[in-house]
C-alpha cells in the first residue's frame, strides 16, 4: 500500500508542479518543441525530395511527432524510478498535451483517406478503346450474387476481339470480432485458405469460367476481410491499382423465388454508398429479379439474350450505351437501344447538353452499324407519365435492362417519377424498375 500511495502523491505533486518558476507554459514547450519542429522539417524534406504530395508530406511529418499513453507511462515510471525530477516530468506532460490538441485536428482535416481514389478523370466504358484489355472490378457477397455476375461477364466478353476481358473479383466478407482486415489474393493452388470464410465454391465458379474462356478471359479473385465502415476502402483501391474501368456492385435488395422484394440490409446500402461516392471508375449497380428461378445462361441459350439500354439523358445513361455496345459485339446477344425524347422544344440552356447527347448517340450507331442484332428505337413523351409507358410497354422481353442513376431533376422525362425514388442508389428510373410488376425477372444494371 505505501507503494501505491507514494506512486499516487508524486504524480499528484507532478501535475500541480510551480511550472511558472521553470519560465511558465512557453519556457517549458520552448526545447521539445524545437525537437519536434526539427522531426517535422526532417520527415517534410525527404517526404519532398520523394515527390510527395505536399499534403502527404505534412500529414506524415505530424503523425512523426504523435505523443500518447505511452510517452505518459514512460515519464512516469521515470519520475517514479526517480531518474526525472517533477518539473521535468510537467514538462513532458505539457508537451504532450500540447502536441496532442494540435495534431489530432490538424490531421483529422488533412488526411482523407478517399483522396487517393480521386482522379483528374474518372475511367470509363465510353473512353475505353476497343483494341485494349476491358477491366472489371466484380463485388460479389455471396453464392447468390454468383449467376448473374457471370452472365454480365460473359456478355462483356467478346470472343471476336483480340483484347481480354480481365476481371478482378472481389469476395466482400464483414470482418467480426477484433481481427485484423485482410485483402487475400487467392492463387487458383491456394483456395482452401478461405475456407473459413466460404470464398472457395464462389472463387471456384469463376475458375471454371475463366477455363471455359482460358484465351481471352483472365480471372483474379480476392477476398476482403473488412468493417462495412471501411470496406469500399478495399473495392476503390483495387480498382485504382489495377486500373479497372468499371465495377459491378450488387444491390442491398433481393428478390425472392415469389417475387417479393427482400427488407433493407443497411449496411451493403451504406456500402454502395460509400463505393458510388470514392470510386475512381465508373460503377454499376446489379439488381437481380431473377434469383431462384429459371436463370438463363448467354452462352448456353438455344435463343439469344435479349438487352435493352434506356437513354433518357445525361452522363450515366451515356456509359450504359457505351456498355450496351460492348456487349452487342456478343454472337448471341440482341441489344435494343430506345432513346426518350421530350416533345416540346429544349430549352436554351439545355442545347449543349443536348449536343453531346447527340454526339454520343451517332457515336454509339457508329460502332453497331454494322450489326443487325442491334435495333435503334425513339420514342417521343411529354412527362414522366409518357416515360412509364414507355418502360411498361418492354414488359417482360429483356432479360437485362440497363439505364443510368442520375439525371436531371428538371428534366420532363422524370417529372413525377422522383416520387418513386425513396433514396436509394438506383436513382429514379432504376427505382421504377426495380420495383415494378411489368419487368419479369429481368436482370437491371444501373451505371
Amino acid at each position: 500500500m505505501d507503494g501505491k500511495d507514494e506512486s499516487d502523491r508524486t504524480t499528484i505533486e507532478g501535475v500541480f508542479c510551480d511550472y511558472i518558476a521553470f519560465g511558465g507554459v512557453a519556457g517549458c514547450l520552448l526545447l521539445p518543441g524545437l525537437s519536434a519542429l526539427g522531426k517535422f522539417l526532417g520527415a517534410l524534406m525527404i517526404s519532398m525530395y520523394y515527390k510527395l504530395p505536399m499534403r502527404d508530406a505534412i500529414s506524415l511529418g505530424l503523425i512523426l511527432n504523435s505523443q500518447g499513453a505511452l510517452e505518459l507511462m514512460t515519464f512516469r515510471m521515470k519520475k517514479r524510478d526517480k531518474l526525472i525530477d517533477d518539473d521535468a516530468f510537467v514538462v513532458g506532460c505539457l508537451y504532450i498535451t500540447f502536441i496532442v490538441a494540435i495534431i489530432t485536428p490538424a490531421i483529422r482535416y488533412l488526411l482523407h483517406p478517399s483522396r487517393r481514389y480521386i482522379v483528374h478523370k474518372k475511367r470509363t466504358m465510353m473512353h475505353t478503346r476497343p483494341e485494349l484489355d476491358l477491366c472489371v472490378l466484380l463485388c460479389i457477397h455471396d453464392q447468390e450474387d454468383v449467376p448473374s455476375a457471370i452472365n454480365l461477364l460473359d456478355a462483356l466478353n467478346n470472343p471476336m476481339k483480340q483484347s481480354q476481358l480481365v476481371v478482378y473479383m472481389l469476395h466482400l466478407v464483414e470482418l467480426l470480432g477484433h481481427a485484423q482486415p485482410k485483402l487475400i489474393h487467392h492463387r487458383f493452388t491456394k483456395v482452401k485458405a478461405s475456407r473459413s470464410y466460404s470464398s472457395e465454391p464462389i472463387v471456384n465458379a469463376f475458375k471454371y469460367f475463366g477455363d471455359s474462356n482460358n484465351e481471352i478471359v483472365v480471372i483474379n479473385p480476392f477476398t476482403a476481410i473488412s468493417p462495412f465502415t471501411t470496406m469500399h476502402d478495399d473495392v476503390c483501391s483495387l480498382a485504382l491499382n489495377k486500373k479497372s474501368c468499371l465495377i459491378f456492385v450488387p444491390f442491398h435488395k433481393r428478390f425472392h423465388s415469389n417475387g417479393v422484394m427482400s427488407s433493407s440490409k443497411y449496411k451493403l446500402k451504406m456500402v454502395n454508398d460509400n463505393i458510388l461516392k470514392n470510386a475512381p471508375c465508373s460503377v454499376a449497380l446489379v439488381v437481380e429479379r431473377g434469383f431462384l428461378k429459371v436463370s438463363k445462361s448467354i452462352e448456353t441459350n438455344l435463343y439469344s439474350f435479349q438487352i435493352a439500354v434506356v437513354f433518357i439523358g445525361g452522363e450515366d445513361d451515356r456509359e450504359a450505351m457505351f456498355i450496351g455496345a460492348r456487349m452487342a459485339g456478343h454472337t448471341n446477344i440482341n441489344l435494343t437501344m430506345i432513346r426518350v425524347l421530350e416533345s416540346e422544344k429544349v430549352g436554351s440552356d439545355e442545347d449543349e447538353e443536348r449536343r453531346v447527347e447527340d454526339e454520343a448517340v451517332d457515336e454509339f450507331r457508329r460502332m453497331t452499324v454494322d450489326n443487325y442484332r442491334v435495333r435503334y428505337i425513339e420514342e417521343v413523351v411529354k412527362d414522366g407519365i409518357g416515360t412509364i409507358c414507355i418502360l411498361r410497354s418492354m414488359g417482360s422481353n429483356f432479360d437485362l435492362v440497363m439505364v443510368g442513376r442520375r439525371h436531371s431533376p428538371c428534366s420532363a422525362l422524370v417529372q413525377g417519377l422522383l416520387l418513386w425514388n425513396e433514396h436509394t442508389e438506383l436513382g429514379a428510373i432504376g427505382e421504377v424498375l426495380a420495383t415494378s410488376d411489368f419487368m419479369g425477372n429481368a436482370t437491371i444494371l444501373d451505371p
